[in-house]
Order: structure tokens, then sequence, then C-alpha cells
């Protein structure tokens, strides 16, 4: 049973996301594609003057709720969370609607097959006339199952057009699947709604929002990896501005996962593509699980590189924080 953690927050956890992106040299705009890759990632509002609520595509999918470009049934919404969710949900839009503040929720949707999906709700008020409104993003979260997969184009036949295909490892394994819906390609498909204007600044401060989110670039000629200042926390070591130690980071890593990190950034470069990768790390006496997105990209001298992101997995809790 998820346990109710009541937070209240200054956001003094987190680094600069704008220190973070110069030291990388990512743009809101790759936050938003990496943090939306590999899983249902949906942008919503709550419009505080009518009371009405707005899902864009993937939020709508994501609640088994049909995809509308009107407000849905609030009902419908609360039909597909847990009781126990259903009621702290409710409890703390209040709150931050009566103080005009940023919040978060960790809850759990019903599944086809009965089962509760654990996902995570983001929200910041926006001062808008007459009443105001909340901007949010909501994901859900991924089984924390070591593996990793690549997003490749494959050609079937010769002459034949290239289809999206997907490389996965599990460590000892490697097959590839194809993908019938190539989900990166309608990245924004998934996030539009007309009824939600909101920028990917926006979007990149909600998802690095309350947590650390760092990121990585790799020079693939050299092989050197430089990490942000919260990567560099999420990982347990100190900062430095030059390439990092990936000998410890390796020698930190579990041994069963070493190999599958290591064979999915290969295939990332060798194939040019997009990746994640769900593996555990030794943090003190025990074994944290972290994912990392990335993707490939070429530098304006014509370098190849990987970039990308990294957090660590939350605890299955039903967790409530708010924020000024």
């Amino acid at each position: 049973m998820g346990l109710l953690v009541l937070l209240a927050l200054n956001d003094g956890v987190e680094t600069p996301l704008e220190f973070d992106k110069a030291v990388i040299g990512i743009a809101s705009s790759e936050i938003v594609h990496l943090a939306s890759a590999f899983r249902r990632f949906g942008v919503l509002k709550i419009d505080l003057s009518s009371g009405s609520m707005y899902f864009s595509p993937d939020a709508c999918r994501m609640h088994d709720l049909p995809v509308t470009s009107g407000p849905i049934e609030v009902a419908d919404l609360f039909s597909q969370l847990h009781p126990e969710d259903a009621e702290r949900i409710f409890d703390a839009f209040d709150t931050a609607t009566r103080s005009r503040c940023g919040w978060y929720f960790n809850f759990r949707i019903r599944q086809k097959d009965g089962s509760w999906r654990w996902a995570r709700l983001v929200e910041r008020y926006i001062d808008t006339p007459p009443n105001g409104e909340f901007i949010g993003i909501v994901y859900e979260f991924l089984p924390p199952v070591p593996t990793a997969e690549i997003r490749i184009r494959q050609v079937d036949e010769p002459g034949g057009e290239k289809t999206l295909c997907r490389l996965v490892f599990t460590g000892k394994t490697t097959c590839i699947q194809r993908v019938e819906e190539p989900l990166e390609d309608q990245a924004a498909e998934r996030l539009r709604h007309p009824a939600i204007e909101v920028g990917d600044d926006d979007l990149a401060e909600l998802i690095s929002r309350h947590r650390l989110y760092g990121f990585f670039r790799q020079d693939i000629e050299s092989g050197h990896c430089y990490f942000s200042q919260a990567a560099y926390q999420i990982y347990g070591l100190p900062y430095t501005s030059g390439p990092a130690n990936l000998a410890e980071m390796i020698r930190r890593t579990h041994p069963d996962d070493v190999c599958l990190v290591s064979s999915a950034f290969e295939a990332a470069a060798r194939h040019k593509a997009m990746f994640h990768i769900v593996h555990r790390y030794a943090r003190t006496t025990s074994y944290k699980t972290l994912r990392l997105v990335g993707n490939y990209r070429e530098t304006p001298d014509g370098r190849g590189e990987l970039y990308g992101s990294i957090y660590e997995f939350y605890d299955n809790l039903s967790i409530v924080g708010f924020s000024s």
C-alpha cells in the first residue's frame, strides 16, 4: 500500500537548471524530447475560472480517456485513480489552489487488467485573469528492471522504406522488435492541445522540478563523458568541469548491468539513435535504480556525440509536495 508523505518545499534540493543546461549544451526542446521518449508523457491545464481540465493526447491515453480537443470528463478521470489517491489529489489540489503554489503528486492509475500503474503529476500556478490556471505535466513510472532500448531505422529489403525498430538489451540477450507506432516521431503531437499554451522552457522546468535531474554528453571519437552538476549529485561524486571518471562510475555500477550499459552506448553511437537505459548504481550501502535517456547529434564542427538526461527512480509511494 502506498504511503502519503506531505512535503513543503522551497526547491533547495535542485541545482539551477539553466546552469546545468549550459554546462552540457542542451536545449529545452531536447529535454522535452528526451523526457517524453519511451513512455507515456502528457501535458495538462486546469482553468480555475471554469474548473475545466484539458489533457494532451498522451495524458488522455495514460488515464484510458478518449482523446479530445475540449475539456475532459473529471468524473471519468477520477474513476481511473486508486481510491486512496483520488481523495488525496482532491485535497492537494484544494490546498494548491488556495495557496496559489506549485505542487506535485505521485499516484496510481488503474490498468485494463485491473493492476495499478504509478504516475507523477507536476503543476505550476500561472496568474492569468480572472482566477489563474495550473499548467502541468503527467507521466508514467517505468518498471525498475535493468534494461536498455535503442530506436533504430532499418531497411527490410533493398530499395524498401526504412521502418522504425527497437533493439532491446536485457544484459545477456539482444532482440530486435518492430515498433508499430513511432512514438518519438510523434512527440510534438502527443504534447499538443489547442487549449494548452506552454513552451519548451516551461516544460523543461516542470520536468526537472522537485528532483535531481542531470544531463550528460559523450564525445564519440574520444570517449570522454561530461556530466552536469545535478548528474554528479545523483552519482554521489564530486563535480568537475572536465571529463568524468568513467572507471569509478563503472566500478559502482551493478556487475550484472555493466555490459548492458556499455552495449547500449555502443549501439546508440553506431546507429546514431535514441536510447534509454535502466540500471543499478551503488550509493553508500545499497543500489539505486537510475535511468538514462539519450540521443545522437552532431556538433557545429561535425563531431558526433551522445547527449541525454539522468534521474533516479522514485519509490512507489503516494507523495504530495508543494512549493512557492
